[in-house]
């Protein structure tokens, strides 16, 4: 049968493709991986995949030169994006051949390449990066499918409207002619609940019970007893029950009978009919025997699967790339339980060369070929069993960014560092650039305060100071205590080459290098051990620390710094060069928050109002100018609800009472997060933002109920994303992840 060859050919050529990709890890390594969490369902194409996570963000990863992710971007990424695409409110997702489409609040939304019409607007070349509205689906789209050069969508009313490549009539219109724009499927006015398509065919489920199907039958996949082409829908045959669910394969299609059987027709070259044979037919075959009924199917290529009654996942079918995820790559001619899915099972999304699943505690595996990246675990090694998919850090509740790395402090007290590491200072034991988060030896719970300065980061565990890095000519690569810090620690800030701690009573403490002043204590000596700044021995409430300066914010809401003041920053109105003890700031009388970057600094007054000094050749200070200010000025947007802020390198950026998050300054490599590198100061995606960490060219963000998200520069691992580089905010992902790559 022409089907069979066909499925033969596939097999082969793929099979030599990747014959020295597939490579099983230990159970050790892929244990690293930190699992995505927050999915409800999956869509898998054959390059790619996305997950659609609770509050309806969409994530997507593997191949992406014709911009299948929809995130801005044309390389692959072997981890899920950062929801970029879809934000928030999707409902629905599909996959085909590097496209990607969604159901957002009820309009359809696709990206990807668009040159078979794939995209539905109207045009039949070039592709989108990014989510392009379909024009005439703006409203009332129900659910939405993908065949590898088609797609359809389900309307709340019933009605199904189909695009894209028509070669064998899969669009349903009557014709074999490709459509760039949605069109109706001839006879389906409304009254369907329910449709599917992977191939080159699609089927619905009518109100009634019934199911039709329209497209290529070479294989008998429309199961009307021929295996002619039909351009439009055509009625299953001899059924025996009413249908209550369906799915439809490459070449086969299996239905869900109320009684509880499942019923395949079409190709069973590979089992995927799932009686145990590899039969084929034109018309419904009893399929797979369930102890318990089954309550819904899923099927991809040549792959069905079923979730049973008691969330388990047990799938059948073609195995030559793992896609079945036994162990092996053997044909599975029944049902077998999926490893790792035993039980908990939410939705499945097998593809034409591998599987994902999402489980109900929102985590996601997959399994199968991986050569674009399409397993998510960021190798592109293909696995026989199911692999964590990473995903991002949703546990932070503070976070801390040094000039070219940055920590998380978890909810539970452990503390995770990324980025450069040439001094020990992610504070893992090695000088090990990590792209991702790593757990800081000996700082896995107990945390409560962590600061990353130039090449040192120190934290607060159980009241003692801790600091790993370089100091001086010391190096410490592990966590060690601070002498005389051993309790009383209340806050830390790191410097350039020194640091200070608040004490237990308000006082100041400084140790470090002190060739301007910036221990405070009235002298030019470094001391290894902290000496009390002069004149703030209590009252003082917050510190920071920047390149070779500190300040200190009083009770009262006045501002105190000392140090270099290079390019002003003491911001006490004078040009002195530097001073030794600390200064008033001047005109600052009720600051509540301040941010003390390496050349500027900025305070929130007056209940949300902002006021910055120092340097700003790159507009810093948000003055319309590029002159250093000696005292604070007013940026020119005059925030008045400001509850965050944050000076970077030479960026600043500030978190609004209703969650907006503003950044404004250099942008040359993309630290405002506007998605171009171009000036703006609105960040896109950061609309529930509860604090904001600017680095020297990179800037972090934390929100409510969100995962920590960094954009920027990440030459030296910054973004903490796996290596990827975003001038848009980035999901951190969960922890570091060991990095196979056997396929070149």
């Amino acid at each position: 049968m022409e089907s069979s060859r066909l499925a033969d050919w596939t097999s082969v050529a793929i099979g030599l493709a990747i014959a020295c990709s597939i490579l099983v890890l230990p159970a050790a390594a892929r244990a690293e991986l930190g699992p995505m969490t927050g999915v409800t369902r999956v869509a898998t194409g054959p390059n790619h995949a996305c997950a659609l996570s609770w509050g309806g963000a969409v994530r997507c990863w593997g191949r992406n030169d014709f911009g299948a992710l929809g995130n801005g971007y044309g390389s692959w990424i072997g981890l899920p994006d950062d929801g970029i695409a879809v934000r928030r409110g999707a409902t629905r997702i599909a996959a085909g051949l590097d496209a990607s489409c969604a159901v957002v609040e009820g309009s359809l939304q696709c990206w990807g390449s668009n040159y078979d019409g794939l995209l539905g607007d109207g045009q039949a070349s070039a592709y989108r990066t990014t989510a392009t509205l379909v024009p005439d689906l703006a409203t009332g789209v129900a659910d939405v499918v993908a065949g590898p050069r088609m797609a359809c969508a389900l309307l709340d009313d019933g009605a199904v409207k189909c695009w894209g490549r028509n070669s064998y009539g899969e669009l349903g219109d009557g014709s074999t002619t490709d459509r760039t724009l949605p069109t109706a499927v001839v006879g389906l006015g409304s009254g369907v609940t329910a449709i599917t398509a992977t191939g080159m065919h699609a089927c619905v489920l009518t109100a009634i019970g019934q199911v039709k199907c329209w497209g290529a039958n070479f294989a008998g996949q429309l199961g009307d007893g021929t295996t002619e082409n039909r351009p439009t829908p055509v009625l299953v045959q001899d059924l025996g029950d009413v249908a209550i669910d369906i799915v439809a394969g490459t070449v086969h299609s299996c239905a869900l009978l109320l009684a509880g059987k499942v019923k395949c027709w079409g190709d069973g070259s590979q089992g995927q009919i799932g009686n145990g044979s590899r039969s084929s037919s034109p018309t419904p075959i009893q399929g797979p025997q369930f102890a318990s009924a089954p309550l819904r199917l899923q099927v991809g290529g040549s792959t069905t699967c079923a979730i049973g009654s008691d969330d388990s996942l047990r799938c059948w079918g073609g195995n030559d790339l793992g896609q079945q995820g036994t162990g092996g790559v053997n044909d599975v001619l029944t049902p077998r339980r999926i490893p790792g899915f035993e039980a908990g099972a939410r939705h499945a999304a097998p593809g034409i060369w591998s599987t994902c699943a999402a489980r109900t505690d929102g985590t996601v595996s997959c399994w199968g070929a991986n050569w674009h990246g399409q397993l998510g675990d960021r190798s592109r090694s293909a696995f026989v069993t199911a692999t964590a998919v990473a995903g991002p850090m949703t546990t932070a509740i503070r976070l801390s960014t040094g000039d070219r790395h940055a920590c998380a402090l978890g909810n539970t007290g452990g503390l995770k560092c990324w980025g450069a590491n040439t001094w020990g200072e992610v504070g893992d034991g090695s000088t090990t650039l990590r792209t991702a988060p790593v757990d800081v030896a000996g700082m896995t719970s107990g945390v409560v305060d962590v600061s990353a300065g130039f090449s040192r980061t120190c934290a607060i565990k159980n009241g003692a100071a801790y600091c790993w890095g370089r100091t001086g000519s010391t190096i410490e690569r592990l966590a060690a205590p601070v002498p005389g810090l051993e309790t009383g620690t209340m806050a830390l800030a790191v410097g350039g080459s020194h640091a200070c701690a608040l004490r237990v009573g308000g006082g100041v403490q400084c140790w470090g290098e002190n060739n301007s002043g910036q221990l405070g204590d009235g002298t030019m000596a470094a001391s290894d051990l902290p000496v009390d700044a002069s004149g703030l021995a209590s009252g003082v409430i917050a510190i920071g620390a920047g390149n070779t300066h500190a300040c200190a914010l009083k009770s009262n809401g006045t501002v105190w710094c000392w140090g270099t003041n290079a390019f002003n920053v003491l911001g006490d109105g004078t040009t002195d060069p530097y001073s030794a003890i600390p200064r008033l700031v001047s005109g600052i009388s009720s600051a509540t928050a301040m941010s003390i970057g390496p050349w500027h600094a900025c305070v929130i007054v007056d209940g949300g109002a902002l006021k910055c000094w120092g340097l700003n050749s790159n507009g810093q200070l948000g003055d319309g100018t590029s002159e250093p200010r000696l005292a604070p000025v007013t940026p020119l947007l005059g925030f008045s609800t400001a509850v965050s802020v944050s000076a970077g390198g030479f960026h600043t950026c500030v978190v609004l009472s209703n969650g907006a998050a503003y950044c404004w300054g250099t942008n040359f490599f993309g630290e405002l997060g506007e998605g171009t590198g171009a000036p703006q100061v609105l960040v896109p995606g950061l609309v529930n933002a509860t604090s904001v960490h600017a680095g020297h060219s990179f800037t972090c963000a934390l929100g409510a109920g969100e995962p920590a998200r960094c954009f920027g520069l990440d030459q030296y691992g910054t973004l903490g994303d796996g290596g990827r580089n975003f001038l848009a905010p980035a999901d951190v992902i969960a922890d570091e992840i060991i990095f196979v790559d056997t396929f070149e």
